[in-house]
């Protein structure tokens, strides 16, 4: 059953910080013109792949958390990239959640892979994507076994990990590969 968002997946938060004042203007600055949430979800998504490098590909590089370190970095995992994704989407009024799936990597290792959501009405929940290379479709429908949990707020203990990190090589060995699903 796939519940309506309530005003939890609008909210602001340390890590979801789009009232931030260069996090909020990017926002404002995507949707200007703009006339559909789909073409917002869609504008925010695209900038992000093309803007903000993959913080994973380098082992010794920073770790972001919140959407505003990620903008201020340039760089980010796939959650903080998430992350970045939902504020921008919050701050222009959209809902927008995170999920996570379990998958298996290039390297054969498996983990936890974070990715955004949109609530599009008539549509309900709209997975968006961060991680592709930008030439990738916009949206996909996922293959691996993914998790259909829509929280409002980031996993917890990915957060913590993100935090306290200070390079990606360290954050990587104290990821979870699975979530608990209660």
């Amino acid at each position: 059953m796939i519940r309506e968002p309530n005003k939890y997946y609008f909210a602001a938060s340390e890590v979801i910080d789009w009232k931030h004042p260069e996090v909020f203007a990017l926002a404002q600055q995507l949707a200007n013109g703009l006339i559909g949430s789909e073409q917002l979800a869609r504008i925010c998504q695209r900038w992000i792949m093309e803007n903000i490098a993959d913080g994973q590909a380098k082992p010794d590089s920073g770790v972001s958390c919140s959407a505003s370190e990620v903008l201020r970095l340039g760089q980010g995992s796939s959650f903080s990239r998430s992350h970045l994704l939902a504020a921008l989407l919050r701050a222009n009024g959209l809902a927008s959640s995170f999920c996570y799936q379990r998958k298996q990597f290039a390297t054969g290792e498996f983990g936890l892979y974070g990715y955004c959501a949109v609530w599009l009405s008539g549509c309900g929940w709209y997975p968006l994507e961060v991680a592709l290379p930008a030439q990738q479709p916009i949206c996909y429908h996922l293959s691996e076994q993914h998790c259909r949990i829509y929280s409002y707020a980031p996993l917890a203990e990915i957060v913590r990990v993100l935090q306290r990190a200070d390079c990606w090589g360290a954050a990587h060995t104290m990821l979870p590969d699975t979530i608990s699903m209660g």
